[in-house]
């Protein structure tokens, strides 16, 4: 079963003009992905400390910083907001906030896949074989 497995490392398994889309692919989707935590986090009212990109060696990778404590200063809609998440106990909302950051993977990947289909239909046919059209013959116009 592992000798199937092939490791994508840019350069080697993979061209190396095709580094910059491995790259972007991984700042949106740790963007995405860290957006659904801060999310999460002000609809339970959280406070965010500091949000951010950063990179290692050349990699970009999203954070976001969330203080434990509730947010004091809500305006009256804000107060109710914050009334319905404080029933509920700091563990539950701890695992919403953590657990937002995979649900907006699992979208992304829902729609990234829903995308691929719409601009190549022929894959659900032919299945991952699928290596194009081959010309098998030409006939002459004139």
């Amino acid at each position: 079963m592992l000798s199937n497995i092939i490791f994508q490392i840019p350069g080697v398994s993979v061209p190396g003009t095709e580094f910059l889309y491995f790259i972007a692919a991984l700042a949106i989707s740790s963007v995405i992905h860290e957006a659904g935590h801060a999310l999460a986090a002000k609809l339970h009212r959280m406070q965010i400390e500091s949000v951010g990109i950063s990179f290692f060696i050349c990699l970009p990778m999203a954070f976001v910083v969330i203080l434990d404590e509730p947010q004091e200063n809500a305006s009256h809609g804000e107060h109710e907001m914050k009334r319905l998440s404080n029933n509920r106990p700091m563990i539950f909302r701890q695992l919403e906030i953590v657990s937002a950051g995979l649900m907006n993977n699992a979208v992304l990947c829902l729609l990234t896949v829903l995308i691929a289909f719409y601009l190549n239909p022929l894959h659900l046919l032919y299945g991952t074989g699928y290596g194009g059209l081959m010309v098998t013959q030409v006939h002459p116009v004139c």
